[in-house]
């Protein structure tokens, strides 16, 4: 289902896979919802989602230090924080404190570095034609491949594929069929969705019946994690499904962000030679490496052509309930009321981004540098739940972006058939960036530019 919002001013109502759900267009009310984490919170919505990946009642009441034995511990002066919001703390443990992003990305990025090196490239199986010095490309297959999968074993070390070497499929079918778990269909009517599920939870659940001895290369807040969430009593099953959840956040934007921006780069010859130009210092002389502090500080071009990639292409939604009776827009909403945020209709409100804010503008950024901070644009959401994983995708992407076209000449491939803009495929519900209409991809032809 679609829906568009454009001239809505104030709160209303819409009936959603049978729950009434209050729509918040305004930015002002999207402040004061940020602002409410006492009596709006997402408590339910997240207890919903361990109870839809296996945990039971009493699991869940463990993980909100809700147990009768954990709160007669509690002492009022000194509240040990649960292990649901321990969850929230070490992911901004790894994502944003120095040593431990800094070891994040000494994962991700050399990954990906090697993976756009020659050899590699040409025998990937997104590529699906080898003609002399060129290879032809899938992009699509691509960014799934290479991000996805570096992304997961940057986290879980490399045991998680030696697992289930197919694991990569299965998240592919989770992301191509969990719009179903939005829209509450039955088990019946979700079979594909539950079967990504159980294989993806399964492989996970074999990771954590593996010694630590054999995965200890995994990141800081997997293991964190399992710490946290056996000392609350979850076995190995429901602490995978757990870490099915968090790997699905971590994984679910990047590799669809980094489709939209080579997408729109090969098919603007004029944005590709400009952005080619800002990046070129970043990358050594060697051509093997890239210095993402350049990338990062020392790129406008590059900067404002990302934003708008997020602007264009974000369709997350922030959901939250009312917990306690709530003066919230001059009206009281009751327990139990469910809130709804689409971003995408702040992301193309005419009244903030002007008449052309449906078109994709790279330089609209560089134009309007106050547009970074409107409270109209949010691909990271906002509040206590801002993704802190926003810098790290950043330098995942810019780093692509560097080596690819630093590296080699991109064009489209002329022999393709439908070779137009892929269309974003915004009647499908998902958590963020917006995939493109099912087999609307890019075919690159790809070649390395001589020195």
């Amino acid at each position: 289902m679609q829906m568009t919002f454009w001239s809505v001013e104030a709160l209303y109502s819409i009936t959603l896979a049978g729950e009434t759900l209050c729509v918040i267009t305004k930015a002002n009310d999207i402040q004061e919802l940020y602002r409410n984490s006492s009596t709006i919170t997402w408590d339910n919505l997240i207890k919903d989602m361990y109870s839809f990946v296996g945990l039971s009642p009493r699991s869940i009441s463990q993980m909100w230090g809700e147990s009768h034995e954990q709160l007669a511990t509690i002492n009022s002066k000194d509240p040990i924080r649960s292990a649901h919001e321990m969850t929230s703390e070490y992911h901004r443990q790894q994502l944003l404190t120095a040593a431990n992003a800094e070891n994040l990305v000494q994962r991700i990025v050399p990954s990906l570095e090697k993976s756009l090196s020659w050899n590699i490239l040409r025998q990937h199986p997104a590529c699906v034609r080898t003609s002399g010095d060129s290879i032809t490309l899938s992009l699509w297959e691509w960014c799934n491949e290479v991000i996805i999968k570096s992304s997961a074993t940057a986290y879980y070390g490399n045991k998680l594929f030696d697992i289930n070497p197919n694991l990569l499929q299965a998240m592919m079918s989770w992301e191509a069929t969990n719009w179903k778990l939005m829209y509450k269909l039955t088990d019946f009517m979700a079979r594909d969705m539950i079967d990504a599920r159980s294989e993806f939870i399964d492989t996970l659940c074999k990771y954590f019946e593996t010694p630590k001895k054999d995965r200890s290369d995994a990141l800081y807040f997997v293991k964190a994690m399992e710490k946290e969430m056996r000392a609350a009593g979850l076995g190995d099953r429901e602490a995978a499904g757990i870490h099915m959840l968090h790997l699905w956040a971590i994984t679910a934007n990047v590799y669809k962000a980094a489709f939209w921006a080579i997408a729109y780069i090969v098919h603007k010859p004029e944005l590709l030679d400009n952005l080619r130009t800002e990046v070129a210092p970043a990358v050594g002389t060697d051509g093997e490496t890239v210095n993402l502090k350049y990338l990062t500080e020392d790129c406008p071009r590059l900067e404002a052509f990302f934003n708008e990639v997020l602007r264009v292409n974000s369709a997350g939604a922030l959901a939250r309930e009312v917990v306690t009776p709530t003066l919230f827009s001059g009206k009281v909403l009751a327990k139990g009321t469910k809130l709804m945020i689409p971003y995408r209709q702040l992301h193309l409100d005419g009244q903030a981004w002007g008449r052309n804010a449906r078109d994709f503008d790279p330089e609209r950024f560089l134009k309007d540098k106050s547009l970074l901070r409107s409270q109209n644009f949010r691909p990271f959401g906002g509040g206590h739940t801002l993704c802190p994983g926003r810098f790290i995708a950043k330098k995942s992407i810019y780093a692509i972006l560097a080596l690819l076209f630093s590296r080699y000449d991109v064009t489209l491939d002329t022999d393709a058939a439908n070779q137009k803009f892929p269309r974003i495929d915004d009647a499908t519900a998902g958590i963020g960036t917006l995939a493109p209409i099912p087999g609307e991809d890019v075919k690159l032809v790809i070649k390395p530019i001589e020195n």
